[in-house]
């Protein structure tokens, strides 16, 4: 099956990676920097220019509504609007020089990843759910500068997960792809 995604002037093929099967699968998708090499994923793939696509990836919203940016959707970019070539995710605060969400209007910028985090988690050694947090509004007073999971030092200029109980100090970074063994989405 071919494909003809806004990212290339060319179709892409949609292929399907088999159990075991690591070849030329284990690149990197352009969409979300992740590697294509889960079993049972299926890809978009140029194996002449070397571009690689999950299928969600592929197949993302143009446009969606996030509860960070209520004001204007965010837009599907290929590529960072910025002469830099890069843009700062005001999600987790890295660069980025992929498949980004942005308002121009309001020069916001999130990862793919970022877009789509859970508002709600659910963390093994702690009896209450943790929330996404977009702002440091949440008392930081009470709040430790660094994740209670893997001991990194936070930013609260980012968004991080903190429970909402009164006199509850647990924060974790939103860095969920760290944490996927002590997590679980709550619905």
């Amino acid at each position: 099956m071919e494909y003809k995604h806004c990212s290339r002037h060319h179709p892409l093929t949609l292929h399907k990676i088999q159990p075991g099967q690591q070849s030329q699968q284990s690149q990197l998708c352009h969409g979300c920097q992740l590697p294509c090499n889960n079993n049972n994923d299926s890809i978009f793939a140029c194996y002449s220019c070397n571009f690689f696509l999950h299928d969600h990836c592929g197949n993302a919203n143009r446009y969606v509504k996030h509860p960070s940016h209520p004001t204007h959707p965010l837009v599907l970019v290929p590529t960072p609007t910025y002469c830099s070539g890069t843009f700062l995710c005001n999600g987790c605060g890295a660069s980025g020089n992929t498949f980004s969400y942005c308002c121009p209007l309001c020069e916001i910028d999130l990862h793919v990843n970022c877009t789509f985090l859970p508002l709600k988690v659910a963390h093994n050694s702690h009896p209450n759910d943790l929330f996404l947090s977009f702002t440091a509004s949440v008392d930081r007073v009470k709040l430790p500068d660094y994740c209670r999971v893997c001991r990194k030092e936070m930013s609260f200029r980012n968004w991080f997960y903190f429970c909402e109980k009164a006199g509850c100090d647990q924060t974790l970074t939103n860095l969920l792809p760290l944490h996927t063994d002590w997590i679980r989405i709550v619905d």
